[in-house]
């Protein structure tokens, strides 16, 4: 602390400080060709904002966060990035209004965009993982560990980060606190971090 350096290991978050400090630095990123664009769409219900993530490989390019009253609200947006970005993979939070949502999304998109819906809360694919949330954040710390950047320019999801802690449950799986416990401690929900994971779930890099 009177250094101002961040501590190597953290035993809570499921980034340490080190990691946290580089992923929201301004590394510079190069692109391969074959690099896999996709997005991340935390769905926003009840008066709260939807969040949509675009990831270049190892690089954090969009960040949208809209109040979303209306599906069509959602559905335009995710034409407009598309046409923007032209992301082949979108992963989404199925729960609650996202339930009702992947047929309006996959009739806006070309056949070619891999549809994924996901629940946080389902069985993870992974025996190590207590949950499909645990999994997910799990592939979001394997693409920082990875080298991937979100960037300076989004500095304020620091916070979010650092307070999505984890610890290992009586088998051993990896296990992320409540996001009731994250919403107390920040004032709101994780949605930026929610959605950034979630374009790091189905992709190979």
């Amino acid at each position: 602390q009177v250094l101002g350096k961040f501590p190597r290991l953290s035993s809570t978050s499921i980034l340490t400080g080190q990691e946290i400090a580089h992923t929201f630095s301004n590394v510079q990123v190069s692109f391969r060709d074959n690099s896999s664009v996709t997005m991340g769409l935390d769905i926003g219900g009840g008066g709260d904002d939807t969040c949509f993530v675009i990831r270049k490989g190892q690089k954090i390019i969009d960040i949208v966060k809209k109040l979303t009253p209306t599906k069509h609200k959602i559905i335009e947006e995710i034409r407009k990035l598309y046409a923007k970005h032209h992301f082949t993979i979108l992963c989404f939070d199925k729960t609650g209004i996202g339930f009702f949502l992947r047929e309006d999304i996959e009739n806006v998109l070309p056949n070619s965009v891999d549809v994924r819906a996901i629940n946080f809360g389902d069985k993870s694919p992974s025996p190590d993982c207590f949950n499909m949330r645990a999994w997910i954040y799990s592939r979001l710390r394997d693409w920082v560990r990875a080298g991937g950047v979100i960037g300076s320019e989004y500095s304020h999801i620091k916070q979010q980060l650092q307070a999505t802690e984890c610890f290992d449950d009586d088998k051993g799986r990896l296990k992320l606190i409540g996001k009731d416990k994250i919403i107390k401690e920040i004032g709101h929900s994780p949605d930026e971090p929610d959605a950034i994971a979630l374009s790091c779930a189905y992709s190979g890099d």
